[in-house]
């Protein structure tokens, strides 16, 4: 069971918060929009009461490099649990909102989820930054999901 007071999930947006609320999951979504990031003064009552924040990013690039900006702000507010939900199969753009599977199955998600570790690398959909000792992950990407990587000549 999902503690309310000592557990949280924090999401891109209304639809995919009002998901998980719907199903009695303590739920916040962002209304900065993916290339935004929320305040640290609106951040701060998450990392007040010590509690576990679980970051569900959407899966596309912008919606992994928006919850990592999110949890390093987290972070830097001396946030010390932050894990990362990653729901695998999931449709490209696809977040909670998208979820159908059962709440049983999102608090399996959410046992799964991997902590999220401080790095200086830019993340990308296929990757974000989870403590490599506690995780192993093979990524088979097609040609057209691969991240560009610029040509040095």
């Amino acid at each position: 069971m999902l503690d309310r007071e000592k557990n949280i999930i924090i999401c891109e947006g209304v639809n995919a918060c009002e998901a998980l609320i719907k199903r009695n999951i303590a739920a916040v979504g962002t209304l900065t929009g993916a290339l935004g990031t929320p305040s640290k003064e609106a951040l701060k009552p998450l990392e007040e009461k010590k509690r576990v924040i679980y970051v569900w990013p959407d899966n596309d690039d912008v919606g992994v490099q928006h919850m990592e900006r999110i949890s390093q702000k987290l972070h830097m507010l001396g946030a010390e649990d932050i894990r990362v939900i990653r729901w695998y199969g999931a449709p490209r753009k696809a977040d909670a909102a998208n979820y159908k599977g059962t709440k049983k199955a999102i608090l399996q998600l959410i046992k799964e989820a991997k902590k999220w570790e401080p790095s200086l690398e830019p993340r990308h959909r296929g990757i974000m930054a989870i403590n490599p000792s506690s995780f192993s992950l093979q990524l088979r990407l097609t040609n057209d999901e691969r991240p560009s990587v610029p040509r040095i000549e």
